[in-house]
């Protein structure tokens, strides 16, 4: 299981390409449910003036993490 990698490399540039399994793609699933749903959440419940700080806790807590996680299972062919 060492070699157990959720995304093929790009082959130019930097970043993950496209999902090798289902765990790659349940990770887009969680990462778009994620930024969708916060972003409502912000919207709807935030007072105007709290926004742009929630927003960069949320970049900050969720996104940071998840792009570790993808730079992490990405893996060569």
């Amino acid at each position: 299981m060492a070699n157990d990698y959720w995304f093929r490399p790009k082959t130019f540039g930097y970043g993950a390409g496209m999902p090798r399994n289902w765990k790659g793609w349940a990770y887009l699933v969680v990462l778009l449910g994620g930024i969708v749903g916060g972003n409502y959440l912000i919207q709807h419940f935030l007072p105007r003036g709290d926004r742009s700080m929630a927003l960069i806790a949320g970049a900050v807590f969720f996104l940071l993490p998840m792009v570790a996680l993808a730079m992490y299972k990405t893996g060569e062919d």
